[in-house]
């Protein structure tokens, strides 16, 4: 079982979602506990252990410490601004 760590960005984008996105993102959280690659989870080139996870227009950007069995989730945007 994995742990998810929402950084302080994170939960601040979380807050400014739709509510029906904000529940959408609560469900996968919860999947991602049992398995962060449930989806389609693609590894980014940019950092070594760094991932994005899509669900329509959002993105959810995280890094995975599969040492510590646990997830820091990053960034919760619509895609137009996931990657800047």
């Amino acid at each position: 079982m994995y742990r998810i760590i929402l950084t302080r960005r994170a939960k601040k984008q979380i807050k400014s979602l739709p509510e029906n996105v904000k529940i959408k993102v609560k469900g996968i959280f919860i999947g991602m506990k049992e398995n962060p690659f449930i989806g389609d989870v693609k590894k980014l080139k940019v950092k070594h252990n760094r991932y994005r996870l899509r669900f329509g227009s959002y993105r959810i950007i995280f890094d995975l410490n599969k040492k510590d069995v646990t997830v820091f989730i990053l960034t919760v945007r619509h895609r137009k601004d996931a990657y800047r």
